[in-house]
């Protein structure tokens, strides 16, 4: 259903690639952002597991997508036998036997920090609206400073930009290698 994902050159070629750090999505709506993140947190929880942390703008909408993400997880026969027993599951992160995926929302401070990761999901970052009076700085940067020690990390930063030129992830996009998916 999502073709442009595997398209030579396209997002999954930049998870493979060790040069690259950030992989910008800017798509249209149900277009596979989210899940794209999703496979590539699952993907590292099998073949090179280490912490993960998966941020998006609500506590709703994170909670939401870590339920899916350990849905997939429970399907997949890879990983299905690292996760704990259903009633012992907490939406607050995807365990596995190895490592952990945090799940965390920007307008928390709490569930960014003292997290020591090697991948991070940023969801609908353009949603993302920095209150005048944070203490803490940009929860953008807060969130992309969880690797940042990490040599090989990996972020993945998705969004559905509404205007153009006030976009986070158009503007990563734009500075990178800008590949786009013609039909």
């Amino acid at each position: 259903r999502f073709p442009y994902l595997g398209a030579p050159g396209g997002p999954f070629d930049a998870v493979d690639d060790p040069e690259v750090r950030i992989i910008y999505l800017q798509f249209g709506i149900r277009m596979g952002k989210t899940l794209f993140g999703q496979m590539t947190t699952l993907f590292y929880a099998d073949v090179a597991p280490y912490n993960m942390l998966f941020a998006s703008v609500t506590k709703q909408l994170a909670e939401q997508v870590a339920e899916r993400t350990t849905e997939m997880a429970a399907a997949c026969p890879r990983l299905s036998h690292q996760l704990p027993r259903e009633e012992l599951r907490n939406k607050h992160e995807v365990q596995f036997d190895n490592c952990r995926i945090y799940v965390g929302w920007f307008r928390s401070d709490a569930t960014l920090a003292d997290k020591d990761v090697l991948i991070g999901h940023g969801n609908e970052i353009d949603k993302l609206v920095q209150v005048q009076t944070a203490t803490e700085g940009d929860p953008l940067e807060r969130f992309i400073d969880r690797a940042s020690n990490k040599p090989r990390h990996k972020y993945i930063l998705e969004s559905t930009p509404q205007r153009r030129n006030h976009s986070r992830v158009e503007a990563g996009r734009l500075a990178s290698t800008n590949c786009s998916f013609h039909v």
